[in-house]
């Protein structure tokens, strides 16, 4: 036990020495962030359009629809910022795990890492891509985009669900970012430098544990995006918009392997190459008439018939499995939603 928490505190230390910049940020901001949206969007609405009602017996799950959609925009955004926070919290610790399975020196290990961690215009870009997504999709939903000094039809809800897009696919695009070069990261160093056991392939899960962090979080979002089909005006984008988050997350869970599935597959093929090698020079000994090595044959075709059926993935049924559960949250979003409507629809009569 005591051995265990060494190693953890020693993996973060290193981790922390190759990632100066992140800081620990407290979890408690999320539920601060939380009300603070939820408090200033239900205090506008009540001081300057409280003749408008929000709840409405007849509309999913009883509320308006502007209402509804802008309440679940908050929580997929707050959900982002979470999770966001876990990732900087956590990062140091998966680096310095990832260093141990390395074969190059901490120099090498810290350029690499400061070479992918984004930089300031990378951001940028991913800020202003996320913005003219959110302005785009503000179009297509028929939703008119506010206009200073012209009148443009809106109320506050409208005004509100703009600029919450707004942010949510900021933050969103920055996640895309961050997930992109981390997964780089870990692909390009164990393309390279990564330490393969034919014999034991266990510790190589690290990558496959990075992807399936990254993907749950694609898959998360995507469960709760679900809420916004319920009576959605254009279900169509929402649904767009959930199948580019579900792709984002099966390429989440591949990126960070991709490195290390083609240093596996070296290594098996050349210890392939070279155990064939060896049984083809005992056979040729045999037909030869010679006997020596002969014993040797059946150890030699074992191990080659165990390397050949070797996996060259670091993706384990443990891990397709947790994957298959993330594929469900969707799923089970939904119909947890459909269960909540009816029960309303049940309740308000």
């Amino acid at each position: 036990m005591a051995e265990s928490a060494t190693r953890q505190q020693t993996a973060s230390s290193r981790g922390a020495s190759a990632l100066p910049r992140l800081r620990d940020i407290p979890l408690l901001a999320t539920g601060v962030i939380l009300a603070l949206l939820v408090g200033a969007y239900l205090g506008s609405i009540a001081l300057f359009d409280g003749a408008r009602p929000m709840l409405r017996p007849d509309a999913p799950f009883g509320l308006e629809i502007e209402f509804r959609m802008n309440l679940v925009i908050i929580l997929i955004i707050v959900y982002t910022i979470a999770v966001g926070l876990i990732e900087f919290r956590t990062a140091p610790t998966g680096l310095g795990r990832l260093r141990e399975l390395l074969d190059c020196d901490d120099p090498t290990f810290r350029g690499a890492v400061e070479a992918f961690f984004p930089t300031r215009l990378q951001v940028a870009l991913a800020l202003v891509a996320g913005s003219v997504f959110a302005l785009g999709m503000s179009q297509i939903t028929h939703q008119k985009i506010p206009r200073l000094g012209r009148a443009s039809g809106l109320d506050l809800h409208d005004y509100w669900n703009v600029g919450l897009l707004i942010l949510l696919f900021a933050l969103l695009a920055l996640f895309a970012l961050w997930g992109t070069r981390s997964a780089g990261l870990y692909s390009w160093l164990s393309r390279r430098y990564a330490r393969v056991s034919l014999l034991d392939p266990a510790p190589l899960q690290l990558f496959a544990a990075r992807g399936l962090r990254l993907a749950l979080f694609w898959f998360g979002g995507s469960g709760i995006a679900l809420l916004l089909l319920a009576g959605a005006q254009a279900p169509e984008v929402v649904l767009g918009v959930i199948a580019l988050t579900s792709a984002l997350g099966v390429a989440s869970l591949i990126l960070p392997s991709l490195g290390v599935h083609h240093r596996m597959r070296e290594v098996k093929s050349a210890e392939l190459a070279r155990v064939r090698g060896e049984i083809e020079s005992r056979l040729g000994a045999l037909r030869a008439g010679y006997s020596d090595g002969a014993a040797e044959l059946p150890a030699l075709l074992a191990w080659e018939a165990r390397v050949r059926d070797a996996s060259e993935w670091p993706l384990g049924g443990g891990v397709m499995f947790r994957f298959g559960l993330l594929i469900l949250i969707p799923l089970g979003s939904w119909l947890g939603g459909a269960l909540v409507e009816r029960l309303v629809d049940a309740t308000l009569g």
